[in-house]
């Protein structure tokens, strides 16, 4: 069984994720950064935490790597998926984060 916990921005992101102790978290682009970057200060603050320290975070995003790996911070991320993605890309990214990545493999 899976819970999914969205937030409207990074500050409530954050705070929930400090109270509700996900086992995963994906974290998408900020509608106030350039277009396609995600929000850096909301990855770094959830690192600082220590609920959420050693929680895994994976970054939705549409720019290419190649041209704005620096300006990102991707080492605060575990993994990084470029959109548009499928469902099965989806599964590849998220599943040695979950617990069940053993369990049914299909999409």
């Amino acid at each position: 069984n899976m819970t999914i916990l969205t937030a409207s921005d990074g500050e409530g992101g954050v705070f929930m994720a400090q109270t509700e102790h996900p086992d995963l978290i994906l974290l998408g682009e900020d509608g106030r950064a350039p277009q396609g970057a995600i929000n850096v200060e909301t990855a770094h603050a959830l690192r600082l935490a220590s609920e959420t320290r050693a929680t895994p975070m994976i970054a939705l995003m549409m720019l290419r790597l190649d041209q704005h790996a620096p300006m990102l911070g991707l080492s605060t991320f575990d993994a990084w998926l470029l959109k548009p993605f499928s469902a099965e890309r989806l599964f590849q990214v998220v599943s040695p984060f979950t617990r069940s990545s053993a369990a049914n493999t299909r999409v």
